[in-house]
């Protein structure tokens, strides 16, 4: 094999796999999540490696910067799709007699946008600080 063959770019893709893995685990917390990260951004990465000339090279600060990008791109997902069900819960309510009253779920659904960002904050913590943050609330 030469370093200028897909074999060497695919094995130097699977050395920074693991490190890859972990860093999709840090942005995300959530496993589900951190493993769709991690595999679109080796498809990502699959992809670049196809379109680039021979002997390319993929470093960890590219490919951080992929996982990042792709965890953005996920959360605005939520946050628009949050948006987007709170306006039609609007719209369902002013198609039935006007506002929807204080209390109901398009208010819930208001509440947790707003906090929505204080809530991303939080699960960048790691799993001792969020654990410090609860006793705190909690007494």
């Amino acid at each position: 094999m030469t370093p200028h063959s897909p074999n060497a770019s695919l094995n130097q893709l699977l050395e920074h796999s693991e490190w890859l893995r972990g860093l999709a685990r840090t942005l995300v917390r959530d496993g589900n999540e951190a493993e769709d990260v991690y595999q679109e951004s080796l498809g990502v990465a699959m992809a670049r490696l196809e379109q680039s000339e021979p002997g390319a090279e993929l470093s960890r600060g590219w490919l951080a910067g992929v996982a990042r990008t792709i965890t953005r791109a996920r959360r605005r997902q939520e946050v628009n799709r949050a948006r987007r069900q709170a306006a039609a819960i609007r719209r369902e309510g002013q198609r039935h007699g006007g506002s929807v009253s204080h209390g109901t779920a398009l208010n819930n659904l208001e509440l947790i946008d707003r906090q929505r960002l204080p809530l991303e904050h939080v699960r960048q913590l790691t799993e001792v600080q969020r654990d410090a943050i609860d006793l705190t609330l909690k007494s």
